[in-house]
């Protein structure tokens, strides 16, 4: 479980873990978004959930869908 910080509203830290979970491949394409399970697992709400998962939204990170949930948008691999 993740730690409330003090002054920091707990969607933000939701989501510097939720893209760290990415980044780092704990999470791929194939897995599902769905902010019922991710609230549960961070013992919060969905409105907490949904804010973390608009910022990424808006970044790109992940697209949703409505009656879905979330998933990850396949990025190509870095072309050196």
């Amino acid at each position: 479980m993740i730690k409330r910080e003090a002054g920091r509203a707990f969607w933000k830290t939701i989501y510097d873990e939720l893209k760290r979970r990415i980044e780092t491949g704990v999470y791929t394409t194939d897995t599902p978004l769905i902010a019922t399970r991710l609230a549960q697992e961070f013992d919060t709400t969905r409105i907490t959930v949904n804010k973390a998962l608009a910022a990424l939204r808006r970044e790109g990170v992940i697209e949703t869908e409505v009656g879905v949930g979330s998933r990850i948008v396949a990025r190509p691999p870095d072309a050196d």
